[in-house]
C-alpha cells in the first residue's frame, strides 16, 4: 500500500492544472440511481476474452453514468459511450491522454482534495467536482475513484454523476421557498395557507400580529380556535362556500371598529379537488372612510374647478360640453346654457378662428402641436382680449375629448408694457442722473457767488436788481435738472404724510392761470391722505393739467374727480393690493388716437410742434416715473374727438410710529463747522455763506483728510458742532464713508449730507445713514441756515 501511495504522489489520477472559467455546460437530468463498477470488475476486464471482454464492454457502454479507467499514470485506458456523450470526446481522443492533457479539473483547489484522499484512503465516494469538457463549459459532477491493484498493475476506475442539473432545480426550489417566505412577509396584508378543515400550515408574521400569537405556535393550530364563536362560524362557513364552488371569494368583517376584507382562494391539485385555502386579509377602515370622505370631496372638488382662476371648457368636434363659472364671467356670459353647445370658434375673435381650427385639427388626428399657445378672445359683448390656451386630450367614456384652460393676459400684457416703459426711463435716467448732478454743482457755483455779490450790492441798486433776476433764472436751471433727477435709477421721493385735494387745486389753478380753460373740482371730503413727496406730486398735476389744456386750445374745462379706492388681486391695475387715492383728469379735448395710447409716457414723445412752451415730450413722461416711484400707478384713457383722461392711482399713508426728538437752545454763534467738498469753487461759497452766518469754519478737500481733521480736533478737545459731508468725492471716499469713520470717535456727531444727485437713497433715507439732515445742491444762503438750526437744536 506504501508503494501505491508512493506511486499516486508522484503520478496523481489525470491531474490537470489548468482552471477553466467557462460556464456550466446544460446537460439533461440523468437518473438519480447511480452506478457504478466494483474493483473486481474492472480487474477481470483483461482476463475476459471473445464475447466475453464484448459482453463487458457493452455492459459498461449501457450504464448511464461515464466510467473510466486510467493506468498509475493518469493515461486513460478505457472509456464506455456515455463518458464520450457528456464530454464530447471520442473514445480514441481521450485513449493514452491524460486529464491534465484534456483540461479535465476545472477547479485546482478541488483538484488537490481529491488528490490527497485518494492518496489518504485509497478511494473517494461522491466528491462534488467541476469537470470541464470539450467544447469549454464545466458541469458539476459527483466523482467516485477506486484504487485496484492486479498483479503487478496498479489501476484506478472512476465515475462521475452529472448533477448539473439537479443542483439548478435543488437552487431554484430553495430560492423559490425563499421568495415566497419574503414575499408573504413583505405584504402588509395578513396570509394563512390552510388545510380545508382550517388548520394552519403558513402563516406570515402580519398574520401573526392580528392574532396576536407567535409565528411558531400558529402552525399547526385550527383558524376556527383563535376566534370568537360568530367570527369563526363566519368563517367555517366562507372555507365550505369556496370547497364547494372552488371559486375566490371576497367577504368582510367588522371587528373592534375596523374593517376587514377576506380574499379566500381555493387551492386545487391536478385532479382539481380542493386541497387547502389561501386567505389574505387587510385592513380597509382607512378606504372605508376615504370613500365617505370622497363623497365629500366631490363637492369640494367641483367648487375648485368652478373657482378656479382659469376658464375650463370641454369640448368634442369643437363643440363645448362643459364650462365652469370661472369661463363663464370671463367670457362675459350670464347662464351656462349661453355657451354649453356652441362651437369653440364662438369665443375666439375672428382673425385667430382659422389658427385655431387648424390646431385642434391636427391635435385630434394625433399629429404633434403645441399644446400651449396665445390668441385673442372674444367676449360676448363682443369686445376682445389676450388669453394664453393650454389644450390636452382627455379620455372619457364616451371618447376622447379636449380639455382648454383659459387665461386671461389682459394684466399680464399691461405689466410688460410697464415694464418696457420702466425700461425706456431707466436709459435715459442714467444719463439724466449724471448730467443733473454736475449740472447742480455748477449752479451752486453760480448761485451761490450771485448770492454773496448782491449780499454787497445796495438794495436800491440796478446791480442787486440784476443779481436778483438772475437767481430767479438760475432757480429755472435747478427746475430742469430736479426733472432730469426724476429719471436717474435709484432714488426715492422725500415722502411725508400730504392732503392731496389741496395740491391738486392749488396746482392745476396756478397752471391754468390766465388761460381760456377752467376747472372743475369733485373732492369729497373724506379723501385719505396719501403718502408722498409733496413737490413731485404737484410736478404730475401740473404736467397732466398741462397737456389737457392744450388740448383744448379753444377753452373748456377740465374736471378733477377723487375718491378712496381699494385694489384687490382682482382688479386689472399692475399696483399692489391694498388702499389708494384714485385721482382722475379729465378734459374734452381732440383725444388720442389709438395707435398713439402706448407711447404717450415715453419720453420726447409728442403729437404737437416742438417748442419751449409745448412740445418737449417729457411732461407725461416725467408725470408716469413720479408716480411710480411713489409705488403708484398712472392709466391713460381716450376717445377721439371727445377728450381724454388720465387716472392716478396713489397709496394711502400709514402712520408709522417715529422716535422722539429732544431740542436743545442754542445759537449759532462761534459754532464750529466742518465743511468737505471736492469742488474749489464749492469749498469757496460754503466757506463765504457760513462765514456769514456767524459760524467758524475748516475746510477740507477729500474724505481721508476730513477724518484726520475730525480725529484731531476731537482730541485736542475742539470738536465740530456739525460737519457738511459732499456724498461722492472724485478718486476718494465719500460722504457715507466718512461718516462711518467718525461714527467709530464720535457716535453723537452732527451730519449733514450734501448732493447734486437729489435722487440717492441716502438724501431720502438719511437717517439710516447716520446722518441727521440732507441739503441738495444747488442750495442758497436760506436753506443751509434753516438745516444747520434745524440739526443743531436736535439732541438724540
Amino acid at each position: 500500500m506504501a508503494q501505491l501511495k508512493k506511486k499516486l504522489l508522484m503520478k496523481g489520477p489525470g491531474v490537470a492544472k489548468k482552471k477553466n472559467k467557462n460556464k456550466i455546460k446544460k446537460t439533461p437530468p440523468q437518473s438519480k440511481k447511480k452506478k457504478t463498477l466494483t474493483s473486481t470488475t474492472i480487474g477481470n476486464i483483461g482476463k475476459v476474452s471473445g464475447s466475453k471482454e464484448d459482453i463487458a464492454r457493452k455492459v459498461l457502454d449501457a450504464a448511464n453514468v461515464p466510467i473510466f479507467l486510467t493506468d498509475i499514470n493518469g493515461r486513460y485506458i478505457h472509456v464506455n459511450k456515455t463518458f464520450e456523450i457528456r464530454t464530447g470526446y471520442a473514445h480514441r481522443e481521450v485513449i493514452g491522454k491524460t486529464a491534465h492533457e484534456l483540461n479535465i479539473f476545472a477547479d485546482e483547489e478541488q483538484y488537490r482534495r481529491l488528490h490527497q484522499e485518494i492518496i489518504t484512503k485509497g478511494f473517494v465516494h461522491e466528491m462534488e467536482m467541476l469537470l470541464g469538457v470539450k467544447s469549454g463549459e464545466v458541469c458539476n459532477c459527483l466523482m467516485s475513484l477506486q484504487v485496484v491493484k492486479e498483479d503487478n498493475d496498479v489501476f484506478v476506475v472512476g465515475t462521475a454523476f452529472d448533477i448539473t442539473g439537479h443542483r439548478r432545480v435543488r437552487e431554484d426550489l430553495l430560492e423559490s421557498e425563499e421568495k415566497v417566505r419574503a414575499l408573504l412577509n413583505a405584504t402588509t396584508e395578513s396570509a394563512l395557507l390552510v388545510t380545508i378543515d382550517g388548520i394552519i400550515k403558513i402563516a406570515n408574521e402580519t398574520a401573526a400580529q392580528t392574532l396576536k400569537s407567535p409565528l411558531e405556535e400558529l402552525l399547526g393550530r385550527s383558524i376556527y380556535d383563535l376566534m370568537s364563536g360568530e367570527a369563526s362560524e363566519r368563517r367555517r362557513k366562507w372555507i365550505q362556500e369556496i370547497v364547494k364552488n372552488k371559486k375566490t371569494g371576497i367577504f368582510e368583517d367588522e371587528t373592534e371598529g375596523h374593517f376587514i376584507e377576506h380574499s379566500v382562494y381555493p387551492v386545487l391539485n391536478d385532479k382539481n379537488k380542493v386541497t387547502m385555502i389561501a386567505i389574505f386579509a387587510k385592513d380597509i377602515t382607512k378606504r372605508r372612510h376615504a370613500e365617505e370622505r370622497l363623497k365629500e370631496s366631490e363637492e369640494r372638488f367641483r367648487s375648485l374647478v368652478e373657482e378656479s382662476p382659469f376658464a375650463i371648457h370641454i369640448t368634442r368636434n369643437s363643440i363645448i360640453l362643459f364650462s365652469n363659472a370661472t369661463s363663464m364671467k370671463m367670457f362675459g356670459y350670464g347662464k351656462r346654457s349661453e355657451i354649453v353647445g356652441r362651437s369653440i370658434l364662438d369665443i375666439l375673435a375672428p382673425q385667430c378662428r382659422d389658427d385655431v381650427w387648424e390646431k385642434t385639427i391636427r391635435r385630434e388626428s394625433g399629429e404633434g402641436v403645441i399644446n400651449s399657445y396665445e390668441t385673442t378672445g372674444l367676449r360676448k359683448d363682443g369686445s376682445e382680449f389676450p388669453m394664453q390656451v393650454t389644450v390636452k386630450l382627455l379620455s372619457m367614456a364616451e371618447g376622447t375629448a379636449n380639455i382648454a384652460f383659459f387665461e386671461d393676459l389682459t394684466l399680464r400684457k399691461l405689466i410688460e408694457e410697464e415694464l418696457i416703459k420702466v425700461r425706456n426711463l431707466e436709459s435715459i435716467g442714467t444719463l439724466a442722473g449724471g448730467i443733473a448732478h454736475d449740472f447742480n454743482n455748477l449752479l451752486m457755483g453760480v448761485t451761490g457767488y450771485m448770492e454773496l455779490a448782491r449780499m454787497q450790492a445796495p438794495p436800491e441798486s440796478k446791480m442787486y436788481s440784476y443779481l436778483t433776476e438772475a437767481e430767479k433764472i438760475a432757480d429755472h436751471g435747478k427746475e430742469l435738472t430736479r426733472q432730469l433727477i426724476t429719471f436717474s435709477q435709484g432714488g426715492e421721493p422725500l415722502k411725508k404724510e400730504v392732503k392731496i385735494a389741496p395740491v391738486l387745486k392749488n396746482g392745476s389753478r396756478f397752471t391754468l392761470s390766465g388761460s381760456n380753460v377752467k376747472c372743475e373740482y369733485l373732492l369729497p371730503g373724506n379723501l385719505h391722505t396719501i403718502e408722498a413727496d409733496e413737490a413731485q406730486l404737484r410736478q404730475v398735476i401740473h404736467n397732466i393739467v398741462l397737456n389737457a389744456k392744450e388740448a383744448m386750445p379753444k377753452g373748456g374745462t377740465i374736471t378733477i374727480r377723487a375718491e378712496n379706492a381699494t385694489v384687490t388681486g382682482e382688479d386689472i391695475v399692475p399696483v399692489s393690493p391694498g388702499d389708494y387715492v384714485k385721482i382722475a383728469i379729465e378734459d374734452k379735448g381732440a383725444g388720442i388716437a389709438p395707435e398713439n395710447i402706448p407711447k404717450v409716457f415715453d419720453p420726447y414723445f409728442s403729437t404737437k410742434d416742438m417748442g419751449i412752451q409745448k412740445g418737449m415730450g417729457l411732461g407725461l413722461a416725467i408725470a408716469y416715473s413720479i408716480v411710480k416711484k411713489h409705488n403708484g400707478h398712472i392709466i391713460v384713457e381716450s376717445i377721439p374727438d371727445k377728450g381724454t383722461s388720465f387716472i392716478v392711482y396713489l397709496p394711502v399713508y400709514v402712520k408709522r410710529p417715529e422716535a422722539s426728538e429732544k431740542t436743545e437752545s442754542g445759537t449759532a454763534q462761534k459754532k464750529r463747522i466742518l465743511f468737505m467738498d471736492d469742488e474749489v469753487f464749492i469749498r469757496t461759497i460754503g466757506n463765504e455763506i457760513l462765514v456769514h452766518l456767524g459760524y467758524d469754519v475748516t475746510l477740507t478737500q477729500d474724505g481721508n483728510e476730513t477724518v484726520l481733521v475730525y480725529k484731531q480736533e476731537k482730541r485736542a478737545g475742539r470738536p465740530f458742532d456739525a460737519v457738511i459731508l459732499d456724498l461722492t468725492m472724485k478718486g476718494g471716499i465719500g460722504g457715507k464713508e466718512v461718516l462711518r469713520e467718525i461714527l467709530s470717535v464720535d457716535p453723537d456727531v452732527k451730519a449733514i449730507i450734501s448732493s447734486g444727485y437729489t435722487d440717492d437713497p441716502v438724501l431720502s433715507d438719511y437717517v439710516s445713514f447716520g446722518f441727521r439732515g440732507a441739503i441738495t445742491k444747488p442750495y442758497n444762503i436760506n436753506q443751509l441756515r434753516e438745516i444747520l438750526k434745524e440739526v443743531m437744536s436736535k439732541k438724540r
